[in-house]
This record gives C-alpha cells, sequence and structure tokens, in this order.
C-alpha cells in the first residue's frame, strides 16, 4: 500500500499535515480567499510544487511529503515483532494487518499534529498502540 503523508508549513510557520492533495489545495484557498488576484489552488498547481520544484507560492513556505511506509518504519517493525512473539501469521494476514496498523497510526499522526501537538506526544501516543508481550 503506498500512501503518502503531506506536511505544509504556511508563511506564519504554522504545519498542517494530510494524506490528501485536494485537502491541502482546500485549505490554502481558505486560508488565502480575498486577496488581491489570488487565484484558486488546484491539485495540479500542488503537484506542480511537489514534482517540479515551482518556487513561486503564495500562503505556504513548503510542502514535504513523506511515504508512510518508510516513515512509520520503526513503529511498524516494533509491532510486528510483538505481533509474531504471540501468534505465527500467513504473509498475506501480516501484510493486511502491518497495512490496517499504518492507518491507523497515520490518523493518529494526523490529528496530533493538527491539533498542535509536538513530537514527544506523538511519539507517546504511537508507542502505546504497540502491543506488549
Amino acid at each position: 500500500m503506498r500512501i503518502t503523508l503531506y506536511k505544509v508549513v504556511f508563511d506564519d510557520d504554522s504545519v498542517f499535515y494530510t494524506n490528501d492533495r485536494s485537502e491541502i489545495c482546500d485549505v490554502l484557498n481558505k486560508r488565502n480567499a480575498g486577496g488581491d488576484g489570488y487565484k484558486p489552488y488546484t491539485t495540479n498547481k500542488i503537484n506542480s510544487v511537489l514534482y517540479n520544484n515551482t518556487k513561486k507560492t503564495i500562503g505556504f513556505k513548503t510542502i514535504e511529503r513523506f511515504y508512510v511506509n518508510e516513515y512509520y518504519q520503526d513503529y511498524i517493525d516494533a509491532y510486528v515483532n510483538n505481533l509474531l512473539l504471540k501468534k505465527q501469521y500467513t504473509d498475506k494476514s501480516l501484510a493486511r494487518i502491518k497495512n490496517q496498523y499504518l492507518l491507523f497510526i497515520n490518523d493518529i499522526e494526523i490529528a496530533l499534529r493538527n491539533n498542535g501537538e509536538g513530537d514527544a506526544v506523538v511519539k507517546e501516543r504511537i508507542n502505546q498502540t504497540i502491543i506488549t508481550a
């Protein structure tokens, strides 16, 4: 499963996390609505910033993208290792469980980050989800 986590840093240094480029457009368009000559962002403009390194931006400093499989690799490894201590799983079952856990911790991170929580709180909350033997 290929899911991407986007981190948008606005001009005022506030940060917004999401998995959806259209949600980035919605947030930017709401923040910048009413500006003189402002053309609303579209997914194509966001793609241009991400893939073509477009430097001309309005309303934000940067957009970063992370592949969640790599971003959460340490958490996934710890979760799977703890699961395998208790029971054996087929490869397909393990892949399904990994994907479910990945989506679960990704939602936790997005919710906490968008509510202003820092790295320590996010790490602690995700570590609480790891099943211990």
